[in-house]
């Protein structure tokens, strides 16, 4: 017998193993007679272990159902059910996790399809009669969409008695440099606040007459639902083909992130409404959105310097609604794709606009307000609409950009 074998043959817990085995046989015969398989009376079992009680560990110290065997098997046996459940519950837990996971990452990989809102929060600029005059232009080709074969003359989405052909006269140069430059044929172009399509429409037309780019993807947005039928059906039925496809959401341009990040090769908008009473000072009845205007521009010369600093709050309040605007075009943009808003209103005070923000906001946009793009490629081209000035602005998301 080797050395390890004598250790064990001679040491106590040999002996104490033995003991332990005798007397397990012992109550397993009793268990087990011919007639019955009835477990041993009290009196028959080993008394428990005392409290306190030193020494080695006997059989007669365990409880009484861990002297049965059968109890013994059918505790395991359970134990063995439970767990394998709880196993069960883990791995399918594990797989509903891995799906969720999985369906988030593909819904946020770049350029992956992408569902239109369900429910779409009040916009800050939905107060008072603000949003009248577009619902009641979407209204006119809402009820009668074949006005929308008149496109070319009519009222030009909510600018004055601008038509279609005016303004793309107005804009021609501007969408012919910065859009051919940066796009070609199959490329992806996403319009913000799109109104009833009409700019998207515009831009396509251009691209393919100045610069024989056409099959570009179209996508866009509109708070107002009834422009964005509108755009449907006009890009349905009056002008079939213009684009390789299409997809209009109703939805708030602050808020896009139903798009997955880094999907578009150009992102832009036609024109950004500026926000009206930023500052939430005259909300009562009957203050409408030209009053509450004609209020702010009043306190613009005013030597007060509780006025002053209203209309300094208020500037800053337009500038973050302007780079909240922004933040999100940045953001459904691929890495080096151009970023362009058209028709910028300048400040309240500053022209007879009715508010918007300075030339420098653009150059400054990086460094105040952490925009991924590269402040080096800010374009200015200035405009006027209707005696006022305006002007377009164009840069670039950083082509090293990971968002």
């Amino acid at each position: 017998m080797s050395g390890v074998g004598s250790i064990l043959k001679n040491s106590k817990f040999s002996q104490q193993w033995a003991d332990m085995s005798h007397e397990e046989d012992g109550i397993n015969n009793n268990e087990h007679d011919e007639n019955q398989h009835s477990l041993p009376s009290p009196d028959e079992m080993p008394a428990a272990r005392p409290k306190g009680k030193t020494g080695p560990v006997t059989w007669g110290d365990l409880p009484a159902w861990m002297r049965s065997r059968d109890k013994r098997l059918m505790y395991l046996l359970g134990l063995s059910a439970v767990t394998c459940l709880i196993l069960w519950i883990v791995v399918i837990a594990s797989a509903v996790s891995n799906g969720r996971d999985s369906k988030r990452r593909e819904a946020e990989r770049p350029g992956a399809p992408y569902k239109c809102p369900g429910e779409v929060e009040r916009a800050q600029n939905d107060i008072s009669d603000y949003y009248d005059p577009y619902r009641a232009n979407a209204k006119i080709f809402r009820e009668n969409p074949t006005r929308l074969y008149e496109y070319a003359t009519e009222e030009y989405d909510g600018f004055g008695p601008n038509s279609f052909t005016q303004l793309k006269a107005q804009l021609y140069k501007w969408k012919q440099k910065h859009f051919c430059e940066h796009l070609k044929s199959g490329d992806r172009m996403y319009e913000s606040a799109m109104g009833t399509g009409l700019n998207l429409f515009m831009t396509l037309d251009i691209l393919f007459s100045a610069c024989d780019i056409d099959n570009i993807h179209v996508e866009g947005n509109d708070y107002v639902f009834d422009s964005i039928r509108n755009a449907e059906y006009l890009y349905k039925n009056v002008i079939p083909g213009t684009a390789k496809s299409t997809q209009f959401c109703g939805a708030d341009s602050l808020h896009l992130e139903h798009i997955p990040r880094g999907s578009f090769d150009l992102v832009y908008t036609g024109y950004m409404d500026p926000i009206v009473d930023a500052m939430h000072l005259y909300t009562s009845e009957g203050s409408d959105v030209r009053s509450r205007i004609d209020k702010l521009k009043s306190y613009c010369d005013s030597s007060d310097k509780a006025e002053d600093v209203l209309t300094r709050l208020d500037q800053n309040a337009q500038e973050k609604y302007h780079s909240d605007f922004v933040k999100q075009m940045i953001r459904i943009a691929k890495p080096g794709a151009p970023i362009i808003i058209e028709f910028v209103s300048y400040p309240a005070c500053s022209l007879s606009d009715w508010g918007g923000v300075d030339i420098s906001f653009w150059i400054e946009g990086a460094s105040k307000y952490g925009w991924d793009v590269d402040e080096g490629t800010v374009d200015i081209f200035q405009l006027s609409l209707n005696g006022q000035r305006r002007y377009n602005v164009m840069l670039m998301k950083n082509p090293s950009s990971t968002a």
